[in-house]
Protein backbone atom coordinates (compact mmCIF):
# COMPACT_ATOMS: atom_id res chain seq x y z
CA UNK A 1 0.00 0.00 0.00
CA UNK A 2 1.01 3.46 -0.55
CA UNK A 3 -0.24 7.10 0.65
CA UNK A 4 1.06 10.12 -0.40
CA UNK A 5 2.09 10.86 2.89
CA UNK A 6 4.16 9.41 5.58
CA UNK A 7 2.07 7.45 7.99
CA UNK A 8 2.55 7.23 11.63
CA UNK A 9 3.62 3.51 13.10
CA UNK A 10 0.53 1.23 13.47
CA UNK A 11 -1.45 2.56 11.02
CA UNK A 12 -1.53 0.51 7.64
CA UNK A 13 -2.22 -2.62 8.17
CA UNK A 14 -1.85 -5.49 4.86
CA UNK A 15 -2.71 -9.24 4.45
CA UNK A 16 -1.85 -11.41 1.36
CA UNK A 17 -1.96 -15.30 -0.21
CA UNK A 18 -0.94 -16.92 -2.67
CA UNK A 19 -3.61 -19.31 -5.16
CA UNK A 20 -2.67 -21.76 -7.36
CA UNK A 21 -4.08 -20.76 -10.91
CA UNK A 22 -6.47 -22.21 -12.59
CA UNK A 23 -7.40 -24.43 -9.43
CA UNK A 24 -8.22 -21.60 -6.68
CA UNK A 25 -6.32 -23.62 -3.80
CA UNK A 26 -4.61 -21.21 -1.36
CA UNK A 27 -0.22 -22.57 -0.79
CA UNK A 28 1.30 -19.46 1.62
CA UNK A 29 -0.57 -16.64 3.36
CA UNK A 30 0.82 -14.28 5.55
CA UNK A 31 -0.06 -12.89 8.89
CA UNK A 32 -1.64 -8.97 9.10
CA UNK A 33 1.51 -7.09 9.09
CA UNK A 34 1.78 -3.40 10.19
CA UNK A 35 3.71 -0.61 9.46
CA UNK A 36 6.34 -0.66 12.56
CA UNK A 37 7.40 3.15 11.63
CA UNK A 38 6.49 6.06 9.65
CA UNK A 39 6.81 5.42 6.04
CA UNK A 40 3.85 5.93 3.03
CA UNK A 41 4.71 2.77 1.62
CA UNK A 42 4.04 -0.75 3.61
CA UNK A 43 4.55 -4.00 1.97
CA UNK A 44 4.04 -7.61 2.74
CA UNK A 45 5.62 -10.78 1.34
CA UNK A 46 4.92 -14.49 1.29
CA UNK A 47 7.98 -15.29 -0.79
CA UNK A 48 9.31 -17.04 1.86
CA UNK A 49 8.31 -19.97 1.35
CA UNK A 50 9.21 -21.18 -2.74
CA UNK A 51 6.08 -22.74 -4.27
CA UNK A 52 6.94 -24.79 -6.84
CA UNK A 53 7.01 -24.28 -10.23
CA UNK A 54 3.62 -22.84 -11.68
CA UNK A 55 1.46 -19.49 -11.84
CA UNK A 56 0.05 -17.97 -8.98
CA UNK A 57 -2.34 -15.28 -7.85
CA UNK A 58 -1.83 -12.96 -5.41
CA UNK A 59 -4.49 -11.88 -3.35
CA UNK A 60 -4.42 -8.88 -0.44
CA UNK A 61 -6.09 -6.99 1.67
CA UNK A 62 -5.71 -3.99 3.90
CA UNK A 63 -6.65 -1.54 6.23
CA UNK A 64 -5.85 2.14 7.68
CA UNK A 65 -6.97 3.31 11.16
CA UNK A 66 -9.01 6.21 10.96
CA UNK A 67 -8.18 8.61 12.98
CA UNK A 68 -11.76 10.34 13.80
CA UNK A 69 -13.47 7.24 14.91
CA UNK A 70 -10.69 5.40 16.12
CA UNK A 71 -11.14 2.41 14.00
CA UNK A 72 -9.84 -0.04 11.04
CA UNK A 73 -11.25 0.72 7.52
CA UNK A 74 -10.56 -2.73 5.44
CA UNK A 75 -10.44 -2.67 2.24
CA UNK A 76 -9.42 -5.80 -0.60
CA UNK A 77 -6.66 -5.11 -3.08
CA UNK A 78 -6.92 -6.58 -6.67
CA UNK A 79 -7.70 -9.20 -8.01
CA UNK A 80 -11.25 -9.19 -7.06
CA UNK A 81 -11.07 -9.08 -2.90
CA UNK A 82 -10.14 -11.53 -0.67
CA UNK A 83 -12.03 -14.58 -2.21
CA UNK A 84 -14.27 -14.61 -4.63
CA UNK A 85 -14.16 -18.39 -6.52
CA UNK A 86 -17.02 -16.75 -8.94
CA UNK A 87 -13.76 -14.38 -10.52
CA UNK A 88 -10.98 -16.93 -10.55
CA UNK A 89 -11.72 -18.40 -13.95
CA UNK A 90 -11.16 -21.99 -11.88
CA UNK A 91 -10.76 -25.10 -13.93
CA UNK A 92 -12.47 -27.49 -11.54
CA UNK A 93 -15.77 -29.08 -11.91
CA UNK A 94 -18.87 -27.82 -10.91
CA UNK A 95 -19.09 -29.92 -8.10
CA UNK A 96 -16.20 -28.45 -6.39
CA UNK A 97 -16.79 -25.30 -7.07
CA UNK A 98 -20.60 -25.83 -5.00
CA UNK A 99 -18.39 -27.61 -2.51
CA UNK A 100 -15.99 -24.98 -2.35
CA UNK A 101 -18.81 -22.14 -1.92
CA UNK A 102 -20.51 -23.93 0.76
CA UNK A 103 -17.39 -24.65 2.62
CA UNK A 104 -16.93 -20.94 2.38
CA UNK A 105 -20.25 -19.94 3.51
CA UNK A 106 -21.21 -22.37 5.94
CA UNK A 107 -17.77 -23.40 7.70
CA UNK A 108 -15.84 -19.91 7.13
CA UNK A 109 -12.67 -21.76 5.16
CA UNK A 110 -11.43 -22.16 2.32
CA UNK A 111 -9.50 -24.60 -0.23
CA UNK A 112 -5.69 -24.95 0.21
CA UNK A 113 -2.75 -26.96 -0.69
CA UNK A 114 -0.92 -28.16 2.72
CA UNK A 115 2.99 -28.31 2.93
CA UNK A 116 2.92 -32.10 2.22
CA UNK A 117 1.07 -31.89 -0.93
CA UNK A 118 -2.80 -33.00 0.50
CA UNK A 119 -5.66 -30.96 0.11
CA UNK A 120 -8.16 -29.53 2.32
CA UNK A 121 -9.51 -26.46 3.97
CA UNK A 122 -8.15 -24.37 6.02
CA UNK A 123 -9.78 -21.50 8.72
CA UNK A 124 -10.47 -17.54 7.65
CA UNK A 125 -10.24 -17.33 11.34
CA UNK A 126 -7.20 -19.88 11.64
CA UNK A 127 -5.54 -17.40 9.39
CA UNK A 128 -6.34 -14.47 11.30
CA UNK A 129 -8.22 -12.63 8.41
CA UNK A 130 -10.63 -11.58 11.07
CA UNK A 131 -8.12 -9.70 13.34
CA UNK A 132 -9.34 -6.25 14.09
CA UNK A 133 -6.81 -4.08 16.53
CA UNK A 134 -8.24 -1.60 18.85
CA UNK A 135 -5.53 1.22 18.02
CA UNK A 136 -2.17 1.54 16.05
CA UNK A 137 -0.22 0.29 19.43
CA UNK A 138 -2.62 -2.41 19.95
CA UNK A 139 -1.86 -3.80 16.15
CA UNK A 140 2.30 -3.53 16.75
CA UNK A 141 1.68 -5.10 19.96
CA UNK A 142 -0.39 -8.33 18.52
CA UNK A 143 1.97 -8.30 15.44
CA UNK A 144 5.29 -8.36 18.25
CA UNK A 145 3.63 -11.77 19.95
CA UNK A 146 3.12 -13.48 17.03
CA UNK A 147 7.11 -12.78 15.76
CA UNK A 148 7.73 -13.68 19.29
CA UNK A 149 5.42 -16.95 19.98
CA UNK A 150 5.81 -18.28 16.42
CA UNK A 151 8.95 -16.80 15.04
CA UNK A 152 8.46 -16.91 11.32
CA UNK A 153 5.56 -18.38 10.49
CA UNK A 154 2.84 -20.46 12.58
CA UNK A 155 1.03 -23.73 10.94
CA UNK A 156 -2.41 -24.08 10.91
CA UNK A 157 -4.53 -27.19 9.62
CA UNK A 158 -5.82 -28.39 6.78
CA UNK A 159 -9.20 -30.11 6.94
CA UNK A 160 -11.16 -32.68 5.19
CA UNK A 161 -14.21 -31.71 3.69
CA UNK A 162 -16.43 -32.53 6.79
CA UNK A 163 -14.15 -29.12 8.63
CA UNK A 164 -13.03 -31.27 11.22
CA UNK A 165 -10.65 -34.18 9.94
CA UNK A 166 -7.05 -32.80 9.88
CA UNK A 167 -4.95 -33.94 6.71
CA UNK A 168 -1.89 -31.59 6.32
CA UNK A 169 -0.50 -28.19 7.80
CA UNK A 170 -0.31 -24.78 6.29
CA UNK A 171 1.94 -22.00 6.74
CA UNK A 172 1.11 -18.90 8.05
CA UNK A 173 4.17 -16.28 7.55
CA UNK A 174 4.52 -13.67 10.60
CA UNK A 175 5.44 -10.04 8.85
Amino acid sequence: METNNIVSSGRIGAHTALYKEGTGEAIVSSSWSYNNAAKKIHTVSVSKQSPVAGNYRAKGTMKSYDESNGTYIGTSLNPSGYISYKSMNLNISNEELKERITMYETKDMIAAEGMNGNYGYISLEDMGVYENPSSPEEALRLQEERIRKYGEYREINVYDNDGKTVVDKFRVYNM
